[in-house]
């Protein structure tokens, strides 16, 4: 009896370690043919400089697929509540999407920078065209750092059958400075598509008070004042990775049998829960000797994974050239975006560059594979735009003055804040994050130009920019207490002035901020919700400041685009010593951020 149960019991084993190697070998064997098929259409997009070396290597290694949520992750509540929000995999909702009759065909994949929306949307494109015959959808896939982008969406036939990818529109050099006027274009141009799936970073969609909001769609405002048409999206938000997730992506990036770093990668984020980790970050520290390194910044991961290229038998003196060379490239490449509408440098370039230092050209070739990769025919890019942008920002500070006033991207100011805060003595911190949804500019100024040390920067910015003296008057603005308290408000002023010339007391509420203002002759009297009463004493002097407002257009229009509390915080960083802030006079949307360089060598 024993003999025949352990009989069938080896037998069944057997047959389920047979089904199991049958399957993984299946599964191998269908991967093997799937990237096969991939590489072929990859070396089509490269050769066509559609996708880079890169971009094309990372599609054909194991794919983890991404998780997804409606909710933001950079919300409040959702920071709190992270562990609450619903996620799904972002594979499903996108096919949902796709396949569900919805009226709305468009839908956004919002994701910071180095989540791995490309390697995602490459994923996706080949997972819809290897789908079953009766599932099987026309699709198209479109970068839009191209030049060629728009021809590209034009040329395609039959776009009512079309499934229309559209990967990076913050690379999108028409969208800088305006994306909601380059989402117009895009919509009006891809009317037609069955569905069109669009991703970028989510500080690249400003946020408009004035529009209707909703959980699930982003709202698009119309060009025209007199147009009420409003454009909607569907819009979801790739999750931020958790612990889970991490190790999961550190055990497709490191074998079994040489775990490498792995350990104190996880220490490392465990212990530094305030650096942003994304797929692209966990790349980079598998690259560098993170046990030997006391990482405490994003830009110090950036930095060391740079370095890896330094690696080799260079003397001090070629290694600081290699870095002076790779900051050029990220000014040429990025110069290359704004001047030719597509981010890239040639060969030429590499050869001029390497040329002038003494270097040997073919360096760029075997040394730096970490970071540059070939994009087409004598094309070449960083891997990652984020490498471009951290290397452009270092170059802003060693005062390359051909990086002056042009716009910065999303990671540019997170890179351009750190580095400020980090020489600063007092904190920004807030002001900086406030400062990322504008449009902003950067101006170097060295002091060979002024005497800096003897005057703040700021004064000695508007002795040069004439334009910008109404910051002074701004300054001078905060020293009345009914500007300090209100800023600026028609009916107020009205009312003030009824108190001060009437002797006519009035009764006011603020709904927005939950109070209720008591106007006298000679004071004001402001409750608050759970707080305790303010009184401000007030003057003829204080109200003729006040009502001086007025005639002030430049200012009025600065208020009305950040509010009072963006005037404090536009006056806290120019009371700095060396950091001055500009705004633009006419829009009040734009800022250029004025930094004191030193003297140049």
């Amino acid at each position: 009896m024993l003999a025949l149960f352990l009989k069938i019991f080896f037998t069944g084993l057997f047959s389920v370690l047979l089904f199991l190697i049958l399957k993984k070998t299946s599964s191998f064997i269908s991967r093997v043919v799937n990237n096969h098929s991939r590489s072929s259409e990859l070396n089509q997009f490269l050769s066509q400089g559609i996708y880079s070396e890169y971009d094309t290597a990372s599609a054909l290694k194991p794919f983890v697929p991404p998780l997804a949520q409606v909710v933001s992750p950079f919300s409040k509540t959702a920071v709190v509540k992270n562990q609450f929000t619903a996620k799904k995999y972002l594979t499903g909702m996108v096919d949902g999407f796709i396949h569900q009759k919805m009226k709305c065909r468009y839908m956004l994949i919002l994701a910071d920078s180095g989540m791995g929306k490309t390697c995602f949307l490459l994923n996706y494109y080949f997972h819809l065209k290897h789908q079953k015959k009766e599932r099987a959808l026309k699709v198209t896939l479109v970068p839009l750092r191209l030049k060629m982008s728009d021809q590209m969406i034009g040329s395609v036939p039959d776009p009512n059958h079309h499934i229309l990818l559209l990967d990076g529109l913050n690379e999108d050099v028409k969208a800088l400075g305006d994306p909601h006027k380059r989402m117009r274009e895009l919509i009006d141009m891809t009317r037609k598509f069955k569905r069109v799936v669009i991703t970028a970073t989510p500080h690249f969609i400003p946020r408009l008070s004035h529009l209707p909001k909703s959980r699930e769609y982003e709202i698009i405002e119309p060009e025209d004042i007199k147009d009420s048409t409003i454009y909607r999206l569907n819009r979801v938000y790739m999750s931020r990775l958790r612990m889970p997730d991490v190790k999961n992506h550190l055990r497709h990036l490191f074998s079994f049998w040489n775990p490498g770093n792995k350990g104190k990668i996880v220490k490392l984020i465990q212990e530094r829960p305030y650096i942003p980790i994304n797929p692209l970050v966990l790349r980079f520290l598998k690259e560098i000797s993170v046990g030997k390194l006391s990482i405490l910044s994003l830009s110090e991961i950036y930095e060391a994974y740079i370095r890896i290229s330094e690696k080799g038998k260079q003397s001090n003196i070629e290694r600081l050239k290699i870095r002076q060379i790779l900051g050029m490239l990220a000014r040429e490449q990025y110069l290359s975006g704004i001047h030719h509408g597509e981010q890239f440098f040639d060969k030429k370039t590499i050869a001029e560059m390497t040329g002038d230092s003494g270097l040997d050209p073919h360096f760029f070739d075997k040394q730096t594979k970490f970071l540059i990769s070939r994009a087409g025919k004598d094309c070449f890019v960083f891997n990652h735009p984020s490498i471009m942008e951290y290397l452009f920002v270092q170059q802003l500070f060693k005062g390359d003055t051909a990086c002056d006033h042009l716009p910065l991207t999303g990671m540019m100011k997170r890179f351009l804040f750190a580095q400020i805060d980090k020489n600063q003595q007092g904190d920004l911190k807030t002001e900086f994050k406030w400062l990322s949804a504008f449009d902003l500019r950067f101006r170097g100024i060295s002091n060979d130009e002024s005497s800096l040390k003897t005057a703040p920067l700021l004064n000695v910015v508007l002795k040069t920019d004439k334009q910008y003296t109404f910051l002074k008057k701004l300054d001078a603005l905060f020293q009345n207490p009914i500007f300090f308290e209100f800023g600026w408000n028609t009916s107020l002023a009205e009312n003030i002035r009824q108190a001060i010339f009437d002797l006519k007391p009035s009764l006011m509420k603020f709904k927005n901020e939950d109070c209720v203002v008591n106007i006298q002759p000679r004071k004001i009297e402001i409750r608050r919700a759970h707080k305790k009463k303010v009184q401000l004493l007030i003057n003829k002097k204080d109200f003729q400041e006040y009502d001086a407002l007025k005639g002030q257009p430049v200012l009025l229009n600065l208020f009305s685009a950040v509010d009072l509390n963006g005037l404090k915080m536009i006056r806290n960083i120019n009371r700095s010593d060396s950091v001055a802030l500009l705004a633009d006079p006419d829009t009040g949307l734009k800022f250029t951020i004025c930094l004191d360089l030193g003297s140049k060598s």
